[in-house]
């Protein structure tokens, strides 16, 4: 429940700066302030406003990736072409709540085809599998995890930006309505992946 609830005060944030046609940018778990049982978005500074005309939203301009660390960044943000702010949110989102739910320090070093984690995951869709493989590896029995946890975050995690979940559907999505689960019962800390020198 407790994550569940974090994730969903996040969600709200998020639901409030698309009322608002603004793209965080710099969503990661170092940009959000927790005051007791609330969750803040903060580090507003690389927000940027959303084209919506006629009430069409319009992709945003390329822009300088920002942020300290690259892993929360969707993909697109590196690609140096037009892109969605909704979805690059949700996909920082998604980065989020893994760490939430499982403790581990890094899913993949950065969103980039030579990065074999992201590949795995969000390319291919392999999350669970690849989450497998490192519980045999390490002897863990059982992650603590439901499935429906695991669906949300690879739809959340998505490399396309088309495919990966909408705030609305995250928020339909079967985890949320029926309050989630804690999370792994210990951290399952996933080696430190390689830097692949994105620079400052």
């Amino acid at each position: 429940m407790f994550n569940n609830h974090f994730f969903h005060s996040n969600q709200q944030g998020l639901e409030t700066l698309q009322r608002l046609e603004l793209c965080h940018r710099n969503l990661s778990l170092e940009t959000v302030v927790l005051s007791g049982t609330t969750c803040t978005l903060a580090a507003l500074g690389s927000a940027i406003r959303i084209p919506i005309v006629s009430g069409t939203v319009h992709l945003i301009e390329p822009q300088p990736p920002c942020g300290s660390n690259p892993q929360y960044m969707a993909p697109e943000l590196l690609q140096n072409t037009p892109f969605d702010g909704y979805a690059v949110d949700l996909f920082a989102a998604g980065v989020a709540l893994f760490v939430m739910l499982l403790g581990g320090d890094t899913l993949f070093a950065a969103p980039l085809p030579e990065d074999r984690r992201f590949q795995d995951i969000c390319v291919e869709g392999n999350l669970k599998e690849m989450l497998q493989r490192i519980c045999a590896k390490r002897a863990v029995i059982d992650l603590n995890i439901s499935d429906d946890a695991l669906d949300l975050l690879q739809k959340m995690l998505r490399a396309e930006p088309k495919d990966r979940l909408g705030l609305s559907q995250v928020q339909q999505h079967a985890w949320v309505t029926k309050g989630g689960e804690a999370g792994a019962t210990a951290p399952l800390t996933l080696a430190q992946p390689p830097p692949l020198g994105l620079g400052a």
